[in-house]
């Protein structure tokens, strides 16, 4: 945003993010819906304060929609549309990988819990002459 220039921000804003996200869909893809740039999301979250709690609150709604998803795709279901037998089930390798690259907590989901070992690389030897 250039100094002087009149923001785009309306307050509106903060309900339709928060809607928005509540489908689904990312903070970034909300720039596209009201005609500005992702710079100029991230600017309106820092300047901001209502667009900033409008994002977290929509943050976590779109955390809610997407655990959802998971938690119904559990659940393999069979039905049949005219002569056609459908099965609907998730593709659990795809929402995993969804929600690692969404969501920070996920992303440290498959690896070990780390332990009290000591690296190697830093042990030191006293090796004492006579």
């Amino acid at each position: 945003m250039a100094a002087g220039r009149p923001t785009k921000f309306r307050p509106k804003y903060c309900k339709m993010i928060i809607e928005h996200m509540a489908s689904g869909l990312s903070f970034e893809s909300f720039g596209a819906v009201i005609d500005v740039n992702v710079d100029t999301l991230y600017q309106w979250n820092k300047l901001k304060p209502q667009f900033a709690e409008a994002k977290s609150i929509a943050f976590e709604k779109c955390r809610l929609f997407w655990e959802k998803k998971g938690i119904e795709g559990l659940h393999t279901s069979n039905y049949r549309k005219g002569n056609t037998s459908i099965t609907k089930s998730i593709n659990a390798h795809i929402w995993s990988l969804n929600m690692k690259a969404r969501f920070k907590e996920w992303r440290n989901v498959d690896k070990p819990e780390e332990t009290d070992t000591v690296n190697p690389t830093q042990l030191i030897i006293h090796v004492k002459q006579d």
